[in-house]
């Protein structure tokens, strides 16, 4: 089987994103002051002043969402080999993990609000995720490369020793997957029907519980996704 790349825009976590998304915040604001200040100055008389600073504010949101993307995704190459698995940061164009099958000791794949993540642990207990969020990555498939990923795995070649134990990477369950998620998912269809009571009775209105049970509806959406068998 040949090794498999998958075009990614991968979710960066990093100190630089918070960083930036505080400076672009603030400099938006400081955008729509300078404008709201510099057309009172002249124009003191006029409401000019407040549809300059709201279109100026208006503007920055948008520059602010593009620079938000960019900072908070990097455009991956994720080759799926035979004895590992490797990233590339095709911006900063520099390889950012290498990581060995027989290093790794445990995975977790797991889908939520429209983000998916694979979280790969090693053996000496160091953790890696690889994320990507629906609405920031439209060309990308990362559930294939997850389905690439986990069928390398079943051909790792075992130990040369004979006396040696079957190496066997653990499938960890994300949380949707867990006992204690169908409790809150019962708990939740309580509470929502409580609700439902309560709006029959005329004590809340539909606007007043929309919210909880958009909530509701997109949680079991999730629970169901989570074991919904893997597509071949």
């Amino acid at each position: 089987m040949m090794p498999t790349d998958h075009q990614l825009n991968l979710i960066e976590v990093t100190p630089r994103i918070r960083r930036n998304m505080w400076v672009g915040g603030l400099a938006i604001l400081a955008a729509a002051g300078a404008t709201y200040f510099l057309v009172h100055l002249f124009y003191p008389e006029s409401k000019q002043a407040g549809i300059a600073g709201i279109l100026v504010a208006a503007l920055g949101v948008l520059v602010g969402l593009v620079l938000y993307i960019k900072a908070v995704t990097a455009p991956s190459l994720v080759c799926v080999a035979a004895t590992q698995l490797t990233v590339y940061d095709q911006r900063r164009g520099q390889l950012v993990l290498c990581l060995d099958y027989t290093d790794l000791a445990a995975y977790r794949h797991q889908t939520f609000n429209s983000t998916e993540e694979l979280r790969l642990t090693r053996h000496n207990g160091e953790r890696t995720s690889l994320k990507v969020a629906a609405n920031l990555d439209l060309k990308g498939d990362f559930a294939r490369m997850v389905r690439d990923f986990e069928q390398r795995l079943t051909q790792v070649p075992a130990p040369v020793s004979t006396t040696a134990a079957p190496r066997v990477v653990a499938r960890e369950k994300g949380f949707l997957e867990k006992p204690v998620a169908t409790v809150l998912l019962l708990l939740a269809t309580v509470g929502v029907g409580l609700l439902g009571w309560q709006v029959a009775a005329g004590n809340l209105t539909v606007g007043n519980v929309a919210g909880a049970f958009m909530g509701y509806v997109l949680f079991v959406i999730a629970w169901r996704a989570a074991r919904r068998p893997p597509t071949p």
